[in-house]
């Protein structure tokens, strides 16, 4: 966990020696202890009275998910009940409980007011294409899949299957009278932007878009492979095709200039990362 001012360079780290580990979970602490001792340390820093943030990062919802028997007892039914996605499943389950005591545990605490909560995934569950037949297409009567001619069967391609590796992004106060759904196409890169203009905060090496502000139609997302994704088409570049998510002509030119883009944006990015240019940007002047 790690609790860092927005305005004063120094921060405090809590590492697995700061927390007793009393349940564990798949990887380590489980999060449900995890958040519980973290409130008073939260607390204990919310005292000096300074603008801060935190990062939590959990470790309880990561595959395999060996243990979600232990934590949960959410039905799943029984052919998904010893598979990775039903243990994904009852993983979630337990997180998502966790994450509701915590918010709980803070507000009881005064931990809530002039306060911003994000809840974000930083990578998709990475289960096979075989694990959403079993979740789609699974038959209980015959103990098998469906066949393609099956009235019943839902058609998941491979594409199907590359636009499912989506991630959470929750932005949360206790203020909020009401939520919206944000359907415009995002990744990681526009979260600083979304959440800077949100809170006064800027950065001139932002390379994504603020989600609030950008036109659906010009929001994309790239890959790092350089494929990419609109809220018009899924585009491969493996292998040079465009499924389309929504009605509407695709033209070439459209997906040329987005390819541009993705290429572009990769190009800055490896640079960035490569060369440390921000650092040098910095020190040059």
């Amino acid at each position: 966990m790690l609790l860092e001012p927005l305005i004063q360079t120094n921060y405090s780290c809590f590492s697995k020696s700061s927390f007793e580990i009393d349940k564990v979970y798949g990887l380590g602490l489980a999060d449900e202890s995890f958040f519980k001792q973290a409130v008073p340390m939260i607390k204990e820093i919310n005292a000096q009275g300074k603008p801060y943030y935190g990062t939590l990062i959990t470790l309880t919802n990561h595959t395999p998910w060996r243990d979600a028997k232990m934590y949960s007892d959410y039905p799943v039914g029984e052919y998904l009940d010893d598979t990775l996605m039903g243990r994904y499943i009852k993983s979630v389950n337990y997180m998502d409980k966790a994450i509701g005591t915590f918010i709980d545990d803070l507000d009881k605490e005064g931990l809530l007011d002039n306060t911003v909560i994000v809840i974000y995934g930083d990578h998709d569950a990475r289960m096979g294409i075989r694990e959403f037949e079993n979740l789609y297409n699974y038959d209980a009567s015959t103990d098998s899949i469906r066949s393609e001619d099956d009235s019943k069967y839902v058609e998941f391609n491979n594409y199907d299957y590359e636009l499912s590796k989506k991630v959470p992004f929750i932005i949360w106060t206790k203020d909020m009278e009401s939520g919206n759904n944000i359907d415009t196409p995002m990744g990681m890169i526009d979260v600083l932007p979304t959440l800077g203009n949100m809170l006064g905060v800027s950065s001139k090496y932002a390379l994504g878009n603020d989600v609030m502000s950008i036109k659906k139609d010009e929001a994309i997302v790239v890959f790092k492979d350089g494929s990419f994704i609109t809220d018009k088409i899924y585009y491969s570049v493996k292998n040079r095709e465009a499924y389309t998510i929504s009605s509407g002509i695709i033209t070439d030119d459209y997906i040329s200039k987005r390819c541009e883009y993705a290429d572009k944006i990769i190009e800055i990015s490896n640079n960035i990362i490569v060369y440390d240019l921000i650092a040098k940007m910095e020190l040059s002047k």
